[in-house]
């Protein structure tokens, strides 16, 4: 999250990318990479070393929801399949690697309700259920290098992650930046006035978030720090393996993500498109030997993913783009035009499952020293409904989730806008000028109460109606214990949470 680095302006270059119908995504930094190699699980019968086995809920091109299980081997080697446990087995076919990570990722489409294992690996792959329940949140899960100490996964999401698979939920959501340890800050040749891109995060001193800067990429031909997959095996896939086993995940993007960040690997392990069903994305080629340059030629902005289930509706959008404390044009029309869309699509109170939108940075948060942390969010938000002639967000809209915010937040209002989720106390070290314990501030415009925590941990929601789209929750620490026992979305008070 915030690193409060002074940019160098610059000239920008540009250079659209032409990935998706609206495309951009960023560029930007490096950490030393932690060169002590995290260890292989186990080995399928052929010898091949597998190093983790999940699913993702995705939406197919028709725009129904489709379950992909994906398994991380060495590379090379075959593609295991899988198996249904009546004899039936499904073929898994590897993923394009265009950034060369020495492991292989494959994949199958596999239906709702049915459980399969891969040949080696000790947990089954969960079943999806197309009428989940009980869901868990968590984000910003990673740990960076300073931290954590050199080859161990990350703590203390690992033992968050045990934790909540604990609680046995049938859904995972996951509101972004999973890769600290390979993020943390690149210098081009020495020279340490090259920012890396990070798309503004949070720094008043970004010039137009940073699209009129100079940058760096630490996956760019002149870094010797790219994104590699032992930092995202030790942050991500194994602390993270008791919650994959458990349930499929819902994803999003978060600024750590970014194409001059861990870009290339969430591409390649989590982001939801695949061949299988469409066409697989990737971040576009950072440069060679040249000096830094600017950033909207290497700009990826994937569309948003609608996950149409029987009891939840759930609009993944990409935020890792979208500045925290500036509003550029550049920017915020993508991001306008999308929320026209989602908007647009939402179904009546009562006509439909209700609908949460899940992103990485919050549409609306308190801050201490800002009126509003995510400008360009809330501004497209708020052009989104004068477009639609709206006064406020549709009834069927009940929730915001995001990370981001390297704390527990959650900001209601006064009935036009839905209430504001933060989970950003998955794992990396909480910072940031941040409110704590109860508040009341005027947020972008309009009075918020809500309730701050910065104890590490994880959102467990006990009780849902798909109904209603009512929901009860806890929010759990590292040890199993309570930090807020009661989170309730109908308080009469007004107040989500209390402590």
């Amino acid at each position: 999250m915030p690193r409060f680095r002074r940019r160098t302006p610059g000239i920008v270059t540009l250079f659209f990318v032409a990935l998706f119908p609206v495309a951009f995504a960023g560029c930007g930094g490096s950490t030393p990479t932690d060169e002590t190699p995290a260890a292989a699980s186990t080995e399928t019968t052929s010898g091949a070393a597998i190093y983790a086995a999940y699913v993702l809920l995705t939406e197919a091109p028709d725009g129904t929801p489709q379950p992909i299980a994906r398994v991380i081997v060495d590379a090379p080697s075959a593609c295991p399949a899988l198996d249904d446990g009546a004899g039936g087995t499904v073929a898994t076919t590897p993923r394009d690697n265009p950034h060369g990570f020495e492991v292989l990722v494959c994949e199958a489409l596999v239906p709702f309700g049915q459980s399969y294992s891969v040949t080696g690996w000790a947990n089954p792959l969960p079943a999806a259920s197309k009428s989940p329940t009980h869901p868990v949140i968590v984000g910003d899960t990673g740990c960076k290098s300073k931290d954590c100490a050199a080859g161990t996964p990350a703590s203390p999401f690992q033992l968050i992650a045990s934790q909540a698979a604990l609680k046995d939920p049938d859904l995972v959501l996951h509101a972004g930046d999973f890769n600290y340890r390979g993020t943390g800050g690149f210098d081009y040749q020495g020279n340490s006035d090259y920012p890396e891109y990070d798309a503004g995060d949070v720094d008043p001193d970004d010039p137009q978030c940073q699209l009129d800067d100079l940058y760096v990429s630490q996956n760019a031909g002149y870094s010797d720090q790219p994104d590699t997959w032992n930092n995202w095996n030790l942050d991500f896939f194994e602390p993270a393996a008791d919650l994959l086993a458990q349930a499929p995940f819902v994803v999003t993007r978060g600024n750590h993500e970014l194409c001059s960040r861990a870009g290339p690997g969430w591409f390649y392990f989590l982001d939801p498109s695949s061949n299988l069903n469409g066409t697989q994305l990737s971040c576009p080629d950072q440069g060679g030997d040249a000096p830094p340059q600017g950033a909207e030629g290497h700009i990826v902005l994937r569309p948003p993913q609608t996950i149409e289930l029987d009891t939840l509706r759930i609009v993944s959008i990409d935020a890792a783009n979208a500045c925290d404390a500036f509003a550029p044009d550049f920017t915020t029309g993508p991001y306008t035009q999308q929320f026209v869309d989602i908007l647009s699509a939402i179904p009546d109170a009562g006509a439909g499952p209700t609908t949460w939108i899940l992103g990485h940075r919050p549409t609306w948060a308190a801050d201490t020293s800002t009126s509003a942390i995510a400008q360009t969010l809330s501004t497209a938000f708020s052009q989104a409904l004068g477009q639609l002639g709206l006064g406020e967000p549709p009834a069927g809209l009940t929730l915001m989730i995001a990370g981001h915010m390297h704390q527990f937040q959650t900001d209601t209002f006064d009935g036009s806008r839905p209430p504001q989720l933060v989970v950003g106390n998955s794992g990396v070290k909480s910072s940031g000028p941040y409110p704590s314990s109860s508040f009341q501030q005027t947020v972008d415009g309009l009075q918020a109460k809500g309730i701050a925590s910065i104890e590490h941990g994880f959102l467990d929601i006990t009780s849902f109606d798909p109904q209603t789209g009512t929901w009860q929750a806890t929010l759990f620490a590292t040890d199993g214990s309570t930090v807020i026992a009661t989170c309730d979305s109908s308080a009469p008070d007004g107040s989500i949470c209390a402590f």
